[in-house]
């Protein structure tokens, strides 16, 4: 349709309304009152103005506030994504102003973040003042007046408050892992002498790597009674076997008091809620103390899926006797374990209390992983069996309509007392019944 027509159209469409009224107008004073074509054109022309005039505006202020060239890019600790063509891309980083370069140690977390993609570049995981070994020229660098270099984080790299030292994170597979131990069946008489191997240990059986950061902070919980020579021999293995794997651990020894008989699950979740208290940690290794690795490559660390750990053990042939198995050592997220509502609190005695767990993962839509047998190894140490709990398979069966009442939600139990030892930290409690158990 064009112009003109559009123009006639208008025109009778007012004369009519009009008319209702009064019959003194006529067409040629209707023609008076519509805008012509070229009313039309240079009102087009004015708004071409206007938008071209913005256009300007927005470019200027990109240029003179939002230039690269005025600015100082610092990486925060958010790790990287990788592509296929060694591009480090997706960067996420903190932007201050070439003033504010002397201080950088009081940036405001809260800063708004950009998106960038850059090619990583090869450098030193430590970058000093007057680095002479990096060129000036090189991709994604800025160099201050003082002589500080930045350079953008290659997959792995962080960058501490100061902006001057930077630290990866741990790389994995840990590069000082050996494969296959050999297991001390007998470790020293005492705990104190155990302690005296591990001086890089902080109080409570914290580590940290020195050399780099580890992607997560990872809790273990070991539910303990009357077993001293074991517990000495689990931790004379265990510690050298996390610390090659490079990640920060902390082990948390739950001894049930009274006489009651022994609740496996129920101390994981005092041990859950104990350590959740004092630090957030992303995963839980909920692990027997009777089980010793015999491969330092089965990662204690959690996967996007609950984990089966303990999947070759030698006093059942390293065969797994059944495929929903998840006792001896579990690996879950922290917000897996809280969507699972813990484990049951109703198992006293032996028994069930690892397949009980086995159906919550189902039934939240989870499932259990696994490692390779050849690397999930673990040797049993002897021990004499807990009493049998004997409603186990009737608790078992009615587990369904109790995951969302049982387990953290209705937790009871008393500290008596915490002792912070060089290799764990030692929560001595109280469980008290609930449920029908």
């Amino acid at each position: 349709m064009t112009f003109d027509n559009l123009i006639k159209i208008n025109k009778y469409l007012l004369l009519i309304s009009i008319r209702s009224n009064s019959d003194e107008f006529s067409i040629s004073q209707i023609d008076l009152m519509l805008p012509t074509q070229a009313d039309i054109m240079a009102n087009r022309r004015l708004l071409y103005r206007v938008m071209i005039i913005l256009f300007i505006i927005v470019i200027g202020v990109q240029y003179f506030y939002l230039n690269p060239l005025n600015k100082i890019t610092v990486p925060s600790t958010s790790q990287p994504k990788k592509n296929n063509n060694n591009v480090a891309s997706l960067f996420f980083f903190k932007t201050v102003s070439k003033g504010d370069s002397k201080n950088l140690g009081s940036l405001d977390p809260n800063n708004s973040l950009i998106t960038v993609e850059l090619p990583s570049v090869p450098h030193p995981s430590v970058i000093t003042k007057n680095e002479k070994n990096i060129s000036s020229s090189s991709p994604g660098s800025i160099r201050l007046a003082n002589g500080t270099m930045f350079v953008h984080p290659a997959a792995n790299s962080t960058v501490n408050t100061t902006g001057e030292t930077y630290q990866e994170f741990c790389p994995v597979p840990p590069p000082n892992l050996v494969g296959f131990v050999k297991v001390n069946l007998v470790a020293p008489p005492t705990l104190q002498i155990i302690s005296r191997m591990h001086q890089d240990l902080d109080l409570g059986g914290h580590y940290k790597p020195p050399q780099c950061k580890s992607k997560d902070k990872v809790a273990i919980v070991v539910p303990f009674r009357d077993r001293e020579e074991h517990l000495r021999i689990f931790l004379y293995n265990i510690h050298p076997v996390l610390k090659r794997q490079m990640i920060e651990y902390n082990i948390f020894v739950i001894e049930q008091g009274g006489g009651e008989p022994f609740n496996r699950a129920m101390l994981f979740n005092v041990g859950f809620m104990e350590a959740m208290k004092r630090e957030k940690y992303d995963c839980f290794i909920f692990h027997d103390v009777d089980l010793i690795p015999e491969n330092d490559h089965n990662l204690y660390n959690c996967p996007i899926q609950p984990r089966h750990m303990s999947v070759a053990v030698d006093k059942m042939n390293y065969q797994l006797p059944y495929k929903t198995l998840f006792g001896g050592i579990s690996a879950l997220r922290t917000e897996h374990f809280k969507l699972l509502n813990g484990f049951s609190n109703v198992f006293w005695g032996w028994g069930a209390e690892d397949d009980d767990m086995a159906n919550r993962i189902a039934f939240r839509g989870l499932f259990i992983s696994r490692p390779s047998p050849d690397v999930a190894r673990y040797k049993m140490l002897k021990h004499k069996h807990q009493k049998l709990n004997n409603n186990r398979y009737r608790m078992l069966l009615k587990g369904k309509q109790r995951f969302n009442i049982d387990g953290l939600s209705n937790l009871n139990y008393t500290v008596d007392q915490i002792v912070l030892e060089k290799l764990f930290t030692l929560i001595r409690v109280q469980l008290v019944r609930v449920g029908d158990g």
